[in-house]
């Protein structure tokens, strides 16, 4: 099975897993989605040009016409597809994301901030008006240890 069909399949996974464990996901503003002016949308040019040069660039053989890549930096895999960032996984304190959260985040910013009581071991967000695309915070010692932003399908 080619990597582009497998990580296709693994997004839609997690995307069912999310909606399954928040039955009423809230609303994550798009602007929030952003490191360092990257977002989902945001081109291959504009990766370079806000992170610079990455560690590792990694391309995907063209799968029914789509151009895969990811763009490895410390602590932070952009994947584009045609040209088009589609997923940031962030595992680093490095990377801010707009509203100022980041891996190393305590659960009670997150209270703080989306005046929630309890965020448990995951807390899943629509991003903007889609009810396609996500922001996936995991904790761990409650403390963020993972942001993944991604768009499903």
């Amino acid at each position: 099975m080619s990597k582009t069909i497998l990580s296709t399949i693994v997004l839609i996974i997690i995307a069912f897993s999310v909606l399954a464990e928040n039955h009423s996901l809230r609303r994550f503003p798009s602007a929030h989605a952003k490191i360092q002016g990257v977002a989902l949308g945001s081109t291959n040019d504009e990766v370079i040009n806000n992170f610079g040069d990455p560690i590792e660039k990694r391309v995907e053989p063209p799968q029914f016409g789509n151009l895969e890549i990811t763009y490895v930096y410390d602590g932070l895999f952009i994947h584009t597809t045609d040209n088009r960032v589609e997923q940031i996984t962030i595992n680093s304190s490095e990377y801010r994301l707009g509203n100022g959260l980041r891996v190393g985040s305590t659960k009670e910013k997150f209270q703080e901030i989306f005046g929630l009581e309890d965020v448990g071991e995951k807390l899943s967000f629509y991003i903007g008006e889609s009810n396609s695309c996500f922001s996936v915070f995991d904790f761990k010692d409650n403390l963020v240890f993972q942001i993944n932003i991604y768009c499903a399908g």
